[in-house]
């Protein structure tokens, strides 16, 4: 078996097949730790994909000497505490809400139903 940091440095080097099999040794594992985090189910599905994601654009970044599954869990950490904190900015008020405040309607988003702050 191909130990996970020989797979990352042919990753890096374009085999999307040693990826693919980096994703499948982890995709269970970190969607726990998500799913730790978030909460919810759904949300930590979206949140895996994206640490992928993030996985797949930071490759480079890889320190070749160190162990792969440690750093593979920071972005994940770190990726879901990006999406809490995204969510914690948004408000969401019904459009009846928005139209009966005092504030004119061209400085609030009176056509939308998600205001980010």
């Amino acid at each position: 078996m191909t130990s996970d940091e020989s797979l990352a440095v042919q990753a890096l080097e374009g085999d999307l097949a040693a990826f693919e099999e980096l994703v499948d040794r982890y995709k269970n594992r970190i969607f726990s730790v998500v799913y730790r985090m978030v909460g919810q189910y759904q949300e930590a599905e979206d949140i895996t994909q994206e640490v992928f994601i993030h996985l797949y654009q930071k490759l480079y970044q890889f320190d070749r000497d160190k162990k792969f599954s440690p750093w593979v869990y920071r972005i994940a950490c770190n990726t879901s505490i990006t999406e809490l904190r995204k969510k914690k900015r948004i408000v969401w008020l019904e459009l009846d809400d928005v139209h009966s405040t005092a504030y004119d309607n061209q400085n609030i988003a009176a056509d939308y139903d998600l205001i980010t702050l």
